[in-house]
């Protein structure tokens, strides 16, 4: 059945243009006047976009999808050469096969029926997916560069001072003038504390002995009994060491009395060990005043 009305078909069905010339609309677009974008498409997956804004040139590189992430976009010599003559404005720069030419425009043509919020924001994507991994990657070639130039570099010599010695006799000497004092110190008003400063400076066991030995404390009875007001000085220290954690010392001393001057010798010969902490402790001491001189 049919009708007046239906338009009418035509004798022989379209089967496409034969001439090719539909393909040469890419050149339109490219040989545009109007057009301000040139593609470059690397073998390494990305799209390099060189967009002309009056007097500047603005370069954006869109990574395809499937391309792995990296830090750096390779290009081909032809590509290199394709995309200095973009970048200089050189007419050759544009492709000239047919097949990429279509490819760019259709590029083109995508990216233009976008919105442009949503190019740019793809381009924005793409500047930050290529951008940060390439500063990375600057940066983490300046700090193998320097650390391999410091590494040439001779090092500076580190002076490593060796640890005080506490047997040493400077600090020998101080140490045994106060243990002498606070031992000899009789006066009513600092004798405890003075007995017990001395006593912190002997090993424990020396300390459980002279304590039980000189039944500490005196009672005031037995203070008013010895001379009082008697001033103690140290004349000389001669220490020798034994070996490396011990040291005998001779002290001599004289005890002067008040109001007479009378000095009364006394030479004491004190033995000193590192402990355990490696501190300095008295751990023997002898009153030798009555023995032959030691000086």
């Amino acid at each position: 059945m049919s009708y007046s009305d239906d338009p009418a078909s035509p004798a022989t069905p379209f089967s496409g243009d034969e001439t090719g010339e539909i393909f040469q609309a890419p050149d339109l677009v490219l040989d545009s006047p109007t057009t301000s974008e040139r593609f470059v498409e690397t073998q390494s997956g990305f799209l390099v976009v060189v967009k002309q804004q009056e007097d500047k040139q603005a370069l954006s590189v869109k990574r395809q999808l499937g391309t792995p992430p990296t830090s750096s976009v390779v290009l081909t010599p032809d590509e290199s050469v394709k995309l200095s003559r973009i970048l200089s404005g050189s007419p050759a720069a544009r492709p000239r096969a047919p097949a990429a030419r279509a490819e760019h425009w259709l590029a083109a043509q995508q990216l233009a029926g976008q919105p442009a919020g949503r190019v740019e924001g793809k381009f924005k994507q793409a500047a930050r997916g290529i951008v940060l991994p390439v500063l990375l990657s600057i940066l983490l070639g300046i700090s193998i560069a320097y650390l391999a130039q410091s590494a040439r570099l001779p090092g500076r010599k580190v002076l490593v001072s060796a640890p005080a010695d506490p047997l040493e006799a400077r600090r020998l000497d101080a140490l045994l003038r106060g243990f002498v004092l606070n031992l000899l110190d009789f006066n009513p008003d600092t004798y405890k504390v003075s007995q017990v400063r001395a006593m912190a400076q002997m090993s424990p066991e020396l300390m459980r002995s002279y304590w039980q030995d000189t039944h500490f404390p005196l009672t005031a009875r037995q203070l008013k009994a010895l001379a009082q007001g008697t001033t103690v000085t140290i004349e000389q220290v001669t220490p020798q060491r034994l070996d490396a954690r011990t040291i005998q010392a001779d002290v001599y001393a004289n005890l002067v009395r008040a109001g007479s001057g009378a000095r009364n010798p006394i030479h004491l010969r004190l033995q000193v060990e590192l402990d355990a902490e490696g501190n300095p402790r008295i751990t023997e001491q002898k009153d030798v005043t009555a023995g032959p001189p030691q000086r």
